[in-house]
């Protein structure tokens, strides 16, 4: 019992940063439909759509990866984490 409680925060960052990392794919392909989200939504006119969308997608891989950093996980990645989906929703 005690290495599930010794393991639980690496299995937990795992499973976080596997989801934001299938959530960048998953707006990865197709793009396009991303990007008309984004314009259906007012957010940004075709012109800035393309690079918001690809943005949010390097974030969200960027968040990703630093998940699974152990250094600033309080400071920065949890903050930019909790902001990103506030934004979101």
């Amino acid at each position: 019992m005690s290495t599930i409680k010794k393991h639980l925060p690496l299995i937990v960052s795992i499973i976080v940063s596997a989801l934001f990392l299938l959530s960048a794919i998953a707006k990865s392909f197709p793009i396009w439909a991303f990007e008309k989200q984004l314009v259906d939504l007012g957010i940004v006119d075709w012109c800035v759509a393309p690079y918001l969308s690809r943005l949010i997608i390097a974030a969200e891989a960027a968040i990703a990866i630093a998940i699974l950093q152990k250094h600033y996980i309080k400071t920065i990645v949890i903050p930019v984490t909790i902001l990103l989906l506030i934004s979101f929703c």
